[in-house]
């Protein structure tokens, strides 16, 4: 198998779905960690503010800027295989 081709819309969909997840896992992790900082120094709240903004904002950037660069991969992608080939896939 030769991939000659890549659509790019829906690639690019796939991928910034993809790096959506991976930004709400980093956003979690964020509120985690922005949360406990706020304990250790001395009851501030970073949590409520930093946290929450981490759980909708991360995955929002993630999403666009993974769709964004996948959607320009995929292009890059198709001008170098009609160049130099395509990737070859080996299945069983």
């Amino acid at each position: 198998m030769i991939i000659k081709r890549i659509e790019p819309f829906p690639f690019a969909k796939l991928m910034g779905t993809l790096y959506a997840i991976l930004g709400l896992i980093g956003g979690i992790i964020f509120a985690l960690f922005s949360s406990m900082a706020g304990g250790m120094m001395g009851g501030m709240n970073l949590g409520g503010s930093f946290g929450l903004a981490g759980i909708i904002v991360l995955p929002l950037i993630y999403g666009i800027v993974g769709f964004i660069f996948c959607f320009i991969g995929a292009l890059f992608y198709n001008f170098a295989a009609g160049l130099v080939g395509g990737v070859q896939i080996t299945t069983d």
